[in-house]
């Protein structure tokens, strides 16, 4: 149950970038007592006092229009706690004008999120709780995000301790120690949303399946071949 104490947490995502707190409040207050209402770049958080006014708030914004954007308003699960345990989560089928505010907005809802990465077409999403993460993944995979179906999965890659974040002791980017991943020198020359740079695709094996495992090794030469097929 998305319950907070004696509140109802509701996730509010698509957000102009004109809109404010107080805008989304406002709105709110039209369907029950909001305890309190916080916006973060394109998506927020209110509480309502109770489940009863924050489900017929959600039933009356989700997919209204606010300044030009429709909204996407549901109940947040992100208040649910699980194993505490480091999830990775691989993001595929990626668009290239998705930005990384954006897609983090997606996973947000069920969760918290430590750092998002979008390396060309596709990305990788780290949450702190593994009972979130899976939630997110069950129901974010086959979304549809600027006209492409993301393939979201759990990443066979090993997880960080602090993604992108506390102890500076390397950079995963590059690398080099001294600075986090996302003050990486190297995205210095632009990339996309949060300062991350494209990537050029993968090329030759599996380069359009977006797979989160490493390529087979390459086949030997071809005087090896002859040798094993003549044993």
């Amino acid at each position: 149950m998305p319950v907070r104490g004696n509140t109802f947490k509701i996730f509010v995502g698509n957000l102009s970038d004109r809109s404010t707190s107080d805008d989304i409040r406002e709105l709110f207050e039209q369907h029950g007592t909001v305890v309190e209402s916080d916006v973060v770049k394109n998506y927020g958080f209110i509480h309502m006092e109770n489940a009863e006014e924050g489900k017929a708030a959600i039933d009356a914004l989700n997919c209204f229009v606010l300044h030009g954007k429709p909204m996407v308003v549901e109940a947040s699960t992100g208040a649910r706690k699980g194993n505490n345990k480091k999830t990775k989560i691989f993001v595929g089928n990626v668009h290239k004008d998705t930005q990384v505010d954006e897609l983090k907005s997606l996973f947000v809802v069920y969760g918290n999120v430590i750092e998002t990465d979008i390396l060309s077409n596709y990305a990788f999403v780290h949450m702190s709780d593994e009972m979130e993460a899976l939630q997110a993944i069950r129901n974010l995979d086959g979304y549809e995000l600027h006209g492409l179906r993301l393939r979201v999965q759990e990443s066979t890659s090993r997880v960080r301790q602090t993604p992108g974040m506390g102890n500076p002791d390397q950079c995963y980017r590059c690398g080099s120690s001294g600075h986090w991943s996302k003050e990486c020198p190297r995205d210095l020359r632009g990339g996309r949303g949060g300062g991350y740079p494209d990537r050029p695709e993968r090329r030759g094996y599996g380069a359009n399946r977006y797979d989160p495992y490493p390529p087979p090794p390459p086949m030997p030469p071809a005087f090896a071949r002859d040798r094993m097929r003549y044993r």
